[in-house]
């Protein structure tokens, strides 16, 4: 696929995304997009647009991490390793424990 706006090539990533949904803003970690290296312009498809916005309706929390419809279990499984470890360098920090909690309650 092509950047709209310089028809680079665009390339899978994921990034931070801010979303406003029924009159609240609220931060979306790890949102998978299309992303132009050229120009920076960042595309969402319709799909992944619909799960943030269901994310954003389940709970009251400010800051979520995206996870598809049965990613949050993973998600679980990871953030239980953790806790198991206790190992303070592990890449899933303690935001992100907390960001997952709200998410998960909400099923």
């Amino acid at each position: 696929m092509k950047c709209p706006q310089c028809q680079q090539p665009l390339r899978l990533n994921r990034k931070t995304v801010t979303r406003a949904v029924d009159g609240r803003t609220v931060e979306v970690s790890e949102v998978p997009v299309l992303q132009c290296d050229a120009c920076g312009k960042v595309v969402l498809s319709a799909r992944v647009l619909r799960r943030m916005n269901s994310l954003i309706r389940s709970t009251g929390a400010p800051v979520l991490t995206y996870a598809e419809e049965d990613g949050w279990k993973a998600l679980l499984e990871q953030m239980e390793g953790v806790l198991r470890t206790e190992s303070p360098q592990h890449p899933l920090t303690r935001r992100e424990l907390v960001e997952l909690v709200p998410l998960t309650l909400a099923r």
